[in-house]
């Protein structure tokens, strides 16, 4: 399949395996009894202590960091390519990775949907401690910021270097993007263990966060006329082999 219709099959995975687990997330009720494996009422300094403890504790300070690495990894890339011609594709990467960042877990994530859909967060919710019933997933809540998960979405936000490796480094771009799944995995495994997040808002900041990045790889970045007025410049670009 060319590569300017390979979004077709991607998107329909990413729907239909979002749609899945949100259906699966609701027929189980996984939200609230993944949630209640860590609420320990009456604990010691708080009523969810798994949070508190490594590796979870670690892992609850990682997002910040872990943008602010993309995000200088997204501008050193596009300085350069910008800077040498004959490394135009770079310029092309930095910009995936800070658009991504931007649109997925910047916009969409924690501007758009944490306002709309005002989700309480598990440790406001009833039966783990709060006041507030149960708000499944995609249903707008009262009051809350909990749906979707930012810190995960950073995490996920790691996918930009798949679609960035794919087509010269594509074992490398397969590492990245298992890394991608684990790291958004692994971050908001720990927002559930602290009581800030359920099981779908990281989920769904995955979901959310990898539309973003074939958006931006298939409409701006990637797309083949973008990506052959790039080859023409470097072709041309002094320097460059007869």
């Amino acid at each position: 399949m060319s590569a300017d219709r390979r979004w077709i099959p991607e998107l329909v995975m990413l729907v239909t395996t979002a749609g899945l687990a949100t259906i699966l997330v609701r027929l189980a009720d996984a939200d609230m009894r993944l949630s209640a494996l860590f609420y320990f009422p009456g604990a010691t300094g708080g009523s969810w202590p798994v949070g508190r403890h490594l590796p979870w504790s670690a892992l609850n300070r990682t997002a910040p960091w872990l943008a602010a690495l993309l995000g200088l990894l997204g501008v050193a890339l596009l300085v350069i390519g910008r800077l040498q011609p004959r490394r135009s594709a770079w310029s092309a990467h930095g910009l995936l990775i800070l658009l991504t960042l931007l649109i997925g877990p910047g916009l969409l994530v924690n501007v758009v949907s944490k306002d709309h859909w005002r989700r309480p967060r598990p440790h406001r919710t009833e039966g783990l401690g709060g006041r507030y019933s149960y708000v499944p997933p995609l249903v707008t809540g009262p009051h809350g910021r909990s749906f979707p998960c930012g810190d995960a979405a950073v995490g996920f936000a790691c996918g930009a270097l798949f679609y960035a490796l794919r087509r010269r480094r594509p074992v490398a771009a397969r590492l990245c993007f298992a890394g991608s799944i684990a790291a958004g995995l692994l971050i908001g495994a720990a927002r559930v263990a602290s009581g800030a997040h359920f099981l779908s808002d990281v989920l769904w900041g995955g979901f959310l966060t990898w539309a973003a990045l074939m958006a931006v790889h298939y409409t701006i970045v990637g797309n083949p006329g973008t990506r052959r007025a790039r080859e023409r410049r470097t072709v041309n670009s002094p320097g460059a082999p007869p």
